[in-house]
């Protein structure tokens, strides 16, 4: 792309970002370009900022002065995060490849002038020292040949589920010479490989289009795969291919092309895809890839989410102390119905119920009470004192690690409901009343009663139950009658 092509996509992207400012917040934005003279600030409006911004500081610092901005504003939601990241990246790759350079490292790609890449004034420090990248990246990246810049990380915030989950890529002691390990292609410095790299698909993006020269639209879409060392973003072109792709499926990619400016796998026409054996990724790396393709809004302690203003997008870690049933509710304002299931997330210093709504449901598919889960992308609803978060389009809950299973004797004092599928009971457990889930079947069979129409009110007639039950967070898995029933 051509410095001229390069800027006319910045200016266009830069005007993107202030219209999604409030009037607050672009203040704020102006106030933090301290090289901007007053007078302008206060004169120009805010359609031809961009161009004002661009001639005082130049492109490459503009960019990184704005990405500065966003961080003090703060703006780290993905509206404006996928419209600034890209350039900001390019700029930082070309700083990067200017100090090898330096530093005596040949880089034929590296030709741009020193005026071109050199930093924001007085902050070329603070941005090596103190960038996007969260902590577990940044350690990703520690003691590789070639450093690369981590595409899909917004949060700084550092909390104990970072320290829990540090993601440090792990050699494979032995493998096979005939493929090539996501790790060792990112710290390669090949930009095309005829080995097979196979990941496991740990994401998966909706479509995009895009136009080409000639005006013709054209579709791609994103894959986060990982593998046992590493995790990277694939780009695959083709709307034919989309359903191709299973999210928690494996696959080998061939003949890819790695595009280090953007960090990305690029899979083409020329690319064979297979399908491939179970890889078992690590729970470190699992984390870290659930962020490739949506970035996450500052992750926050429950205390600070409720004394934050309304609709503010945040990120929390915690473990689930209950999950409530999924039901159908009416949208306000909407003339429709839709569908909502809570659940409340402790920090162990406070709690807060979080609203999934519509196919975000699926979201808790496979979680269970006592996860310690992240939950990114989510807003804060506030309604009468009580302060709520809410998923948005972004919304997404990465398990961090899975509630243990545990052999326990449980005394059943309550049903909630009795279905067909699923009881959900009241049993007394440690001394404590808890909800448990369990399949109404291995019920009926644990206490010899016909599952049928009257299956509720027969239970009700037993309890109290006493039994012996293997417990996965709120599910029971097996369950055997102690007493004579």
């Amino acid at each position: 792309m051509s410095k001229a092509s390069f800027e006319r996509h910045w200016k266009k992207d830069l005007t993107c970002i202030l219209e999604e400012l409030t009037d607050d917040q672009y203040q704020k934005m102006l106030e933090c370009l301290d090289n901007i003279p007053q007078q302008k600030k206060s004169s120009v409006k805010k359609a031809e900022m961009p161009k004002v911004i661009i001639e005082h500081l130049g492109v490459n610092d503009s960019i990184l002065a704005i990405c500065e901005a966003m961080d003090q504003i703060p703006r780290k939601d993905t509206r404006v995060q996928e419209l600034l990241r890209p350039f900001v990246h390019r700029v930082e790759n070309k700083q990067q490849k200017k100090r090898k350079k330096m530093n005596g490292t040949h880089d034929s790609d590296s030709n741009e002038s020193e005026e071109e890449l050199k930093p924001v004034a007085g902050k070329k420090r603070k941005r090596e020292n103190d960038s996007n990248l969260s902590e577990e990246e940044q350690k990703s990246t520690a003691g590789q040949e070639k450093s690369k810049v981590e595409t899909d990380s917004d949060s700084t915030e550092e909390s104990s589920v970072e320290e829990q989950t540090k993601c440090q890529p792990k050699k494979e002691e032995k493998k096979p010479s005939w493929k090539i390990s996501i790790y060792d292609m990112i710290s390669s410095s090949q930009n095309e490989t005829k080995k097979p790299i196979a990941g496991k698909v740990l994401q998966k993006s909706g479509l995009r289009k895009y136009d080409t020269k000639i005006k013709q639209g054209k579709f791609f879409f994103y894959l986060g795969i990982a593998d046992e060392t590493d995790c990277y973003k694939v780009m695959v072109y083709g709307k034919q291919k989309y359903d191709k792709y299973e999210e928690g499926k494996c696959y080998s990619f061939r003949d890819i092309i790695v595009d280090r400016e953007w960090s990305v796998f690029k899979v083409t026409r020329r690319s064979t895809i297979s399908k491939t054996s179970a890889i078992n990724v690590p729970e470190d790396i699992q984390v870290k890839a659930q962020t490739l393709l949506y970035p996450h809004a500052p992750v926050c302690s429950i205390a600070d989410i409720k004394a934050s203003s309304e609709n503010t997008p945040v990120s929390v870690d915690g473990v689930i102390k209950k999950i409530n049933a999924a039901e159908r509710v009416d949208v306000e304002k909407q003339q429709r119905k839709t569908r909502r299931q809570e659940f409340c997330l402790s920090d162990g210093e406070d709690s807060i119920f979080i609203s999934l709504w519509g196919e975000h449901i699926q979201q808790l598919r496979g979680k269970s009470e006592r996860d310690s889960v992240r939950v990114t992308n989510v807003k804060t609803k506030h309604y009468y004192g009580t302060t709520t978060l809410n998923s948005t389009l972004y919304t997404r809950i990465v398990t961090v690690q899975s509630a243990p299973v545990q052999n326990v004797s449980i005394e059943i004092v309550g049903v909630i409901k009795a279905g067909k599928l699923k009881t959900h009971l009241e049993a007394e457990l440690n001394e404590e009343v808890q909800t448990l889930v369990v399949g109404s079947k291995h019920l009926a069979a644990a206490f010899g009663i016909t599952l049928d129409e009257n299956f509720e009110e027969k239970l009700l007639e037993r309890i109290p139950l006493s039994a012996k039950a293997e417990i996965k967070g709120s599910k029971i898995n097996a369950i055997t009658a102690t007493e004579n029933v």
